[in-house]
């Protein structure tokens, strides 16, 4: 699970450019492992300023506050 990849292009990077592609400035997941992952892509592809991994709890949260 922890693995790094060796070959090819790096799945999580691949996410963030599609979500970026539909316009999206907020991606969600409930998964603990793609957060991880895929706020890390975002940091590598210096995107932090164009869209944010949440937590779908988290925006659940915010709503009901």
């Amino acid at each position: 699970m922890w693995m790094e990849e060796r070959a090819g292009k790096r799945i999580n990077e691949t996410r963030i450019r599609q979500a970026l592609e539909t316009g999206a400035e907020v991606l969600a997941t409930v998964c603990p492992l793609c957060l991880t992952q895929l706020d890390s892509a975002v940091k590598v592809l210096n995107m932090d300023d164009r869209i944010r991994v949440r937590d779908i709890l988290e925006l659940v949260a915010e709503r009901i506050e």
